[in-house]
Parts: C-alpha cells; structure tokens; sequence
C-alpha cells in the first residue's frame, strides 16, 4: 500500500471515529442546506416550507441569498426543530456562558 492510501485510511478512520464519538463539527454554523435537503430534513413539501417561513408563532427560518442561490443554515433550521418539539436549542460553543 502507498504512503498515500496509507494516510487517507488513517483519516477515514480518523472521521469515523469521531462521528461515532459524537464530536462536534469544527463549523459552529453547520452546512447550507438547499431547499431540498430542509424539505427532506423536516418531512414537508416545498410549498409548507413557505408558508411555515410566513407563519407567526413560530416562524421557520428564512433563506440566505449566495448570489443566486437561496440557502438555509443548517443550525437555524436545527434549532427551529428543536423548538417545536419542545426541546431546548443546541448550545453552540463560543459564545459568552453565564
């Protein structure tokens, strides 16, 4: 095996270890999520994403533009999860902790 198949199993391996540990992803933010992948993450069609962004009471996250491109953050969309289900939000490392 080469030096360099050698390195990238020790760092499959690396990963792997950390998801199973549950480490935190070094992006605070998470991923930018398209519209597909928040239909896909809460269970909804495209047009209840909408009219939940327009809804009053709890209000689903609105997009970002990236020129074009209407993106999600992830950690918006996860928190707004967490409140409807009646969690509380994650915690996000970094910021002032009383």
């Amino acid at each position: 095996m080469s030096l360099t198949a050698d390195r990238s199993d020790e760092l499959a391996g690396f990963a792997q270890a950390s998801r199973a540990k549950g480490a935190q992803p070094l992006d605070p933010y998470g991923r930018f999520l398209k519209l597909t992948d928040v239909m896909e993450s809460i269970g909804v069609s495209q047009a209840m994403v909408y009219k939940l962004m327009h809804d009053e009471r709890l209000p689903f996250p609105q997009p970002v533009k990236i020129g074009r491109v209407s993106v999600w953050i992830e950690r918006d969309v996860v928190a707004w999860k967490a409140l409807i289900a009646g969690d509380p939000p994650p915690v996000q490392s970094g910021g002032d902790l009383p």
